[in-house]
């Protein structure tokens, strides 16, 4: 079960600039849901409702970006509060992330408030095999695991300090 873990995890920001991130173990898995928990103001249970993708012109470097706009509807929050509809926005365009998000499902999503009622997000989880990460959420917002105390070697080496158990 922690093997599929990463599998489905899908990461997208400045410290993991394509998606998927390829993992090397369960425990490397576990610390990176840490981390993304860490960092994002807003972790949510979400629904996916409308995709739409465009084409945007950026006069800076004169090139063609694709975005895909989603129309989401917040069915549980983890971490802060916000409305219960909004909209994010994602670069799909090649090699950029590229994560595209699918019509009718649900997920877990770690979220930022970027600009005009638009979020971004870090991470999105099919929501269907997100169990193993939202125990590990559950463990920071209980206290059982401390993000900051967490160092990336320590919880990926043999012996694994930290593991969540199945």
């Amino acid at each position: 079960m922690k093997t599929l873990i990463f599998s489905i995890i899908l990461f997208c920001n400045s410290a993991f600039p394509c998606s998927p991130i390829p993992i090397n173990s369960d425990q490397e898995a576990e610390y990176y849901s840490i981390k993304d928990f860490e960092k994002s103001p807003i972790v949510a249970k979400v629904f996916v409702k409308k995709t739409t993708n465009v084409k945007e012109h950026s006069k800076t470097d004169n090139y063609d970006y694709e975005y895909q706009y989603s129309r989401i509807e917040i069915l549980e929050t983890y971490k802060d509060k916000i409305p219960q509809y909004i909209y994010t926005k994602e670069n799909v365009t090649c090699c950029l992330c590229g994560i595209n998000l699918t019509e009718g499902l649900q997920y877990l999503m770690y979220l930022t408030h970027s600009e005009k009622d638009i979020y971004e997000f870090s991470s999105a989880i099919d929501f269907s095999k997100a169990d193993p990460i939202i125990a590990i959420n559950n463990k920071i917002l209980s206290g059982e695991i401390d993000p900051k105390k967490i160092t990336f070697a320590e919880y990926t080496q043999p012996p694994y300090i930290y593991e969540i158990s199945e």
